[in-house]
């Protein structure tokens, strides 16, 4: 990788702990400590928000790893990998 590549990398997975934190430790760890009917709406609410955005979230991922220098010389193409093994 690239200076630039490796610099972004680690911007992403920043974000990625920031999202993650956001949408679903932070408001589920709310949840179970106060246990009030409005946190838990919210943690659901965020959870659920979380889950959905996972998909968007893989495929910025696959092209980005497919627009790394490397990958590009490799001819990888987005729509050819595959992120897991039990995908169908």
């Amino acid at each position: 990788m690239t200076d630039a590549e490796r610099a972004e990398v680690s911007q992403r997975g920043g974000g990625y702990g920031l999202w993650v934190a956001a949408t679903f430790a932070l408001p589920l760890a709310f949840a179970l400590t106060y246990r009030s009917l409005v946190a838990i709406v919210i943690a659901s609410i965020l959870v659920t928000v979380h889950i959905v955005c996972i998909p968007i979230w893989q495929k910025c991922q696959k092209r980005f790893l497919c627009s790394t220098a490397w990958a590009r010389e490799q001819g990888f193409t987005p729509e050819r990998i595959r992120m897991f093994a039990f995908r169908l």
